[in-house]
């Protein structure tokens, strides 16, 4: 019911080339490529993966109901969407995911400001077509450690070097500010809600979060910086 609503949306969209109905699960479509120059201040507007996005996000929109919308993750190299940039590092063979999205049907609320707690379920129609006898079973996806297939992705004294270098980048002016990271993976066997409830107890951040993001996948964190601001 919800995959041809969205399916019937992203054919009205101009940005969207094309969308066809792999079964029941799944669309597959293409975004146009825009032969359109872009200003700056307007380059996430172009046609992208974003497109589609803000499609889905104006299908499902309700002022009524605040809390109804689109939960999951962006990945870095959505970057890619907007800027031709060079790649130098390897994205490896397990079939990385940029964006993981999901339409909730039922969502627990918890406002911290107001010490208030409640569910909101959603049903959706489509024509004569209704979600409200269809099962709210959810899939389980439970987390299985398992060893990383690498324990870091530099070498010792590289990420040392790379600081080295943007210090004198910074000494010479070709620098104003940079993030320099690392990755180092391990085993965990301990279960996320686990894991977020040691971190709300130690870091007592204003926003937290932790999502399932299937395929053995899960986003656990806590920061006293804001994820995402929604301005009119």
């Amino acid at each position: 019911i919800l995959l041809r609503a969205v399916a019937d949306a992203l054919r009205a969209d101009d940005a969207v080339e094309s969308v066809a109905e792999e079964g029941e699960e799944v669309l597959a479509g293409k975004v146009r490529v825009s032969d359109r120059w872009f200003p700056e201040e307007e380059r996430s507007k172009q046609p992208s993966i974003f497109s589609v996005v803000r499609c889905v996000v104006h299908l499902f929109k309700s002022e009524s109901e605040p809390q109804l919308g689109l939960y999951g993750s962006f990945g870095y190299d959505l970057t890619l969407q907007f800027e031709p940039i060079e790649l130098r590092k390897d994205r490896g063979s397990e079939g990385q995911r940029d964006l993981v999205l999901y339409l909730p049907d039922q969502i627990f609320v918890h406002d911290v400001v107001a010490r208030d707690a409640w569910v909101v379920s959603y049903d959706f129609s489509l024509g004569e077509m209704s979600t409200t006898a269809l099962p709210r079973t959810p899939s389980p996806a439970p987390h299985v450690p398992k060893p990383p297939t690498a324990q870091r992705d530099h070498a010792p004294g590289d990420f040392a070097g790379a600081v080295d270098v943007a210090k004198e980048e910074f000494r010479v002016g070709n620098l104003f500010e940079v993030v320099l990271s690392q990755k180092f993976s391990d085993e965990c066997r301990a279960q996320p809600s686990h894991i977020f409830r040691v971190l709300r107890e130690r870091n007592p951040s204003p926003y937290g979060f932790l999502i399932n993001l299937g395929a053995g996948e899960f986003l656990v964190g806590a920061s006293p910086e804001m994820f995402v601001r929604v301005e009119p």
